[in-house]
C-alpha cells in the first residue's frame, strides 16, 4: 500500500541528498518525494500508487519463485538460484562496465 512510498520519504528526509544519485531523485521528485517538501498525493496518484506496489509485489513473487534468467542459477540444471543476478548485491554486470542488471 502507499506506506512503502511514505517508507521512502522518510528516508529521503533522514539521509543526505547525495545519498541518491540524481537520475533516482527525479524518478522520486516525479511522484512527489522530495527532501524538505512534504509528501502529499493526489488521490489518482495514491490510485496510482497503491496499483503499482500490488504489481510490483506479484512480479517479485513471479521472478523469486520461478526466475528465467539463467544466470540466477547457481548450478546449471539445478533448482539452486540467487536473487543475485550478475553475481553480486550491487547488481552490476562485468563489475559495472556493461552497466547495471536490470
Amino acid at each position: 500500500d502507499l506506506h512503502f512510498y511514505e517508507e521512502i520519504w522518510t528516508v529521503l528526509q533522514k539521509e543526505p541528498l547525495e545519498i541518491i544519485e540524481p537520475e533516482m531523485r527525479g524518478r522520486a521528485a516525479a511522484i512527489g518525494l522530495v527532501k524538505g517538501e512534504p509528501f502529499q498525493p493526489s488521490e489518482k496518484l495514491r490510485k496510482t500508487l497503491t496499483d503499482a506496489v500490488n504489481v510490483a509485489n506479484a512480479m517479485a513473487r513471479s521472478i523469486a519463485f520461478r526466475p528465467r534468467d539463467k544466470e540466477a542459477f547457481l548450478y546449471e540444471g539445478s533448482g539452486w538460484y540467487t536473487p543475485f543476478v550478475g553475481g553480486n548485491y550491487k547488481w552490476l554486470w562485468d563489475e559495472g562496465r556493461r552497466g547495471r542488471n536490470q
